[in-house]
């Protein structure tokens, strides 16, 4: 019973239709274009809608990159001015540091110049000093040298009785000798005579007051005659530094009197003689540096 009511309704508006179909077909064709209409206004506005977006989000863009391109332009005018004040600062840097570098090789030159100044000084002083060193060398070798023992005959006597020529010897020098053998030789080439002693293991110490006495056996013509030559040889210690040394010498005597005497140093001639007399005689000599009185 519900669905009759229905039927009667779609019915009738069925017999409209068919009886007004002009009207109805206006009424379809008037819906269409309201429904047009309407989906045109609608599609129009969501279109202006996006329209008006999009021209929202292109001012957006557009503002986006007013302030991109006015930031690149803040940022070059920021990178220019940056660049320029780092090339400022590297060339005010790299003027101060030419600067120190002049400064520092000016007073590097100075320094240099008063090196070379105290170079010299010292030098001149260290030349000074070795100067001064060799003087003071040369000058205790002459000290040393002239302390030397230094030997002389002070007398000469002849025994009669023993037939002896007797010498005495004195060490003058302020250094003592410590004898270690003497040998002693005449020799007259008018006579043709030689006479020689050797005093072997002596082991005794002269100075300024302790004396050595030596003597060989000869006539007493031979003694007393100017001709004759004698020599003397004295091997000894040195009582400071401990050398050992031989002291040789050819002489004559010049004067004797009242048992004192004076020598003087035989010439060449004599000395060739009385070394040939004595090699043949197998007399040794020393064959040292020879030394005066």
């Amino acid at each position: 019973m519900s669905n009759r009511p229905r039927r009667n309704s779609y019915s009738s508006l069925k017999t409209w239709v068919k009886n007004n179909s002009e009207y109805a077909q206006f009424l379809i064709n008037s819906g269409l274009v309201v429904i047009t209409v309407v989906t045109l206004v609608t599609t129009s506005y969501f279109s202006y809608r996006s329209l008006s977006e999009s021209g929202k989000q292109l001012n957006l863009a557009q503002r986006q990159f007013t302030t991109s391109l006015n930031q690149r332009k803040t940022d070059s005018a920021d990178s220019k001015s940056t660049n320029a004040l780092l090339e400022d600062n590297r060339k005010r840097d790299s003027l101060i540091s030419e600067q120190r570098f002049k400064s520092q090789e000016k007073r590097n030159s100075l320094q240099d110049s008063i090196n070379k100044e105290q170079l010299k000084a010292i030098q001149a002083q260290a030349n000074l000093a070795k100067l001064q060193l060799q003087a003071q060398i040369l000058v205790n070798k002459q000290a040393y040298y002239d302390a030397r023992p230094v030997f002389m005959i002070i007398k000469a006597k002849y025994d009669s009785v023993k037939r002896t020529c007797l010498f005495t010897v004195l060490n003058t020098g302020k250094r003592p000798a410590i004898m270690l053998n003497t040998k002693l030789c005449a020799y007259n080439h008018q006579f043709n005579k030689f006479y020689s002693s050797t005093f072997p293991k002596l082991n005794w110490t002269i100075n300024n007051q302790a004396y050595l006495e030596v003597l060989i056996n000869a006539p007493k013509d031979i003694f007393f005659d100017s001709g004759t030559a004698y020599y003397i040889s004295l091997a000894y210690t040195d009582g400071i530094d401990g050398k050992k040394t031989i002291f040789e010498k050819y002489f004559l005597f010049d004067r004797m009197e009242n048992y004192g005497c004076t020598t003087k140093e035989a010439d060449s001639l004599y000395v060739s003689l009385t070394r040939k007399k004595g090699h043949e005689l197998g007399f040794k000599f020393s064959n040292s540096v020879r030394n005066t009185f």
